[in-house]
């Protein structure tokens, strides 16, 4: 959760990891972000929104880390 003091590039960042399905979604974003304000800080948004959704998507990122890894192993499942 942000502070109240929160800078809006951190608040935006939050708002839109939350409704992305997909980082490159977080990136198109800030292009059109950009697009409309050529001062605003691209790099940091995208920073922000993907570690934030990266945060969000951990347990999923790791469930399939692990089938991708018992597949390559021959294995069945997340038992690896």
């Amino acid at each position: 959760m942000l502070k109240p003091d929160a800078p809006i590039i951190d608040l935006l960042a939050e708002i839109t990891s939350s409704t992305a399905s997909h980082p490159s979604q977080i990136v198109a974003m800030a292009d059109r972000l950009q697009q409309v304000d050529p001062n605003f800080n691209r790099e940091r948004f995208i920073q922000r929104g993907t570690a934030q959704w990266e945060d969000q998507h951990a347990d999923e990122l790791a469930a399939q880390q692990d089938d991708y890894f018992a597949m390559v192993n021959g294995k069945e499942g997340s038992d690896v």
